[in-house]
């Protein structure tokens, strides 16, 4: 019964400390090579409110608690939160594979475009996930074209939209309504791509990750991936400079590492500290 409690569904979301994702490791590439260091991806943990979780936000000091209707964009369930941040994690990723291919001049296409809902301020046929194939007939290219068949409308006018769910077509006529001045179907969407690569490349997130963040560091780990570059030696060598030359903060920040690294008690000096960074760093 006890455990029944618990386990007991609450309108919340509690948010916890993650840990970091080396993205290297998640990266296949026909032109992979071995790199001097890792990139990484910082991650928060996030439960579904529970009696459990809830308790536990109260008594863990870096834990958070949030209403669900803080993380809502509309009256969606946890499900459909989830798939959201499942559609932006992969529109986080065909981002960061355009940056860095055209980044490092190799080859990329586009070969399919795909407009997924990612959140309903007032629909209620549609739903988070559906794509939309057209708008009055009108093939979709991306939201631009919405807008603009949006925009040619009155309020009230009635727009057909033609949507793929589990691979069925279905078609629903939504109404142009206003809000803060500004004509709108009540939705949110975004444009999600598919490519031709060369070199060919895969990324791989478990079905648990989600959301939006770490393009950036997500286009730095492509482009180490697919070039001959190595740029985590360089950003070692600007560690070990800062090691070096000074910046007494980062330097505490080091030793403290470097200390929790190899369980050390003695006083580290520059100089110990130097060669225990070297080990530590592949010997630069």
């Amino acid at each position: 019964a006890s455990a029944i409690i618990f386990n007991i569904k609450l309108p919340y979301y509690v948010m916890a400390p993650g840990d970091i994702i080396p993205i290297d490791n998640r990266i296949e590439t026909t032109s992979k090579k071995e790199s001097t260091g890792n990139i990484n991806l910082l991650y928060v943990t996030e439960y579904e409110g529970t009696v459990s979780s809830v308790v536990m936000s109260f008594l863990m000091k870096n834990w958070d608690l949030e209403k669900l209707e803080e993380v809502q964009l509309s009256n969606e369930t946890p499900e459909e939160i989830k798939l959201r941040n499942k559609v932006m994690l992969d529109n986080s990723i065909q981002n960061a594979i355009f940056v860095a291919y055209n980044k490092a001049g190799k080859q990329i296409n586009i070969t399919n475009k795909k407009n997924i809902i990612i959140g309903l301020t007032d629909n209620k046929d549609l739903k988070i996930g559906d794509e939309i194939l057209s708008a009055n007939n009108i093939l979709l290219e991306d939201i631009t074209t919405l807008k603009e068949i949006i925009n040619k409308s009155n309020i009230n006018d009635i727009i057909e939209l033609k949507i793929k769910r589990n691979n069925q077509e279905l078609t629903y006529q939504v109404p142009v309504i206003e809000k803060n001045n500004m004509k709108m179907l009540g939705i949110v969407m975004i444009t999600n791509y598919e490519y031709e690569l060369d070199p060919e490349i895969n990324i791989k997130f478990k079905d648990s990750e989600g959301g939006s963040s770490g393009g950036a560091m997500m286009s730095l780990s492509i482009y180490n991936a697919i070039t001959d570059e190595d740029i985590t030696k360089e950003t070692f060598k600007l560690i070990h400079k800062i090691i070096l030359e000074g910046f007494s903060s980062v330097k505490d920040t080091l030793r403290n590492y470097i200390k929790e690294t190899y369980n050390d008690e003695c006083e580290l000096t520059d100089k110990i500290l130097e060669e225990k960074l070297k080990k530590e760093l592949g010997g630069i």
